[in-house]
């Protein structure tokens, strides 16, 4: 479980970053003069583009490897470890 919630988290970063440039791209470019010349501005936006790009790809492969499964699956592979960790006596309060 610690793997998934990991990988979870891992994709929950790369959104939230990709997302994060996204609002600065466009910050950059209704607002382009505090940031300094023409030039400056579109080489940042370049560099925000391609670091998107990576995140997104990133954020893909981890998704893709986390959701692999179908939902319901998914669930009756989690009853099944339930159920069994409970055959071996497990009771709340007791370690």
């Amino acid at each position: 479980m610690k793997g998934r919630r990991d990988e979870a988290d891992d994709l929950a970063d790369h959104l939230g970053d990709e997302h994060d440039l996204s609002i600065l791209r466009e910050a950059l470019l209704a607002n382009p003069d505090p940031f300094g010349s023409e030039d400056v501005v579109q080489t940042t936006v370049g560099l925000i583009g391609q670091r998107r790009a990576q995140l997104r790809l990133n954020a893909r492969r981890i998704g893709e490897r986390l959701y692999v499964e179908r939902p319901k699956d998914l669930a009756d592979r989690f009853a099944h470890y339930w159920e069994t960790w409970q055959s071996w006596g497990w009771k709340p309060g007791r370690s």
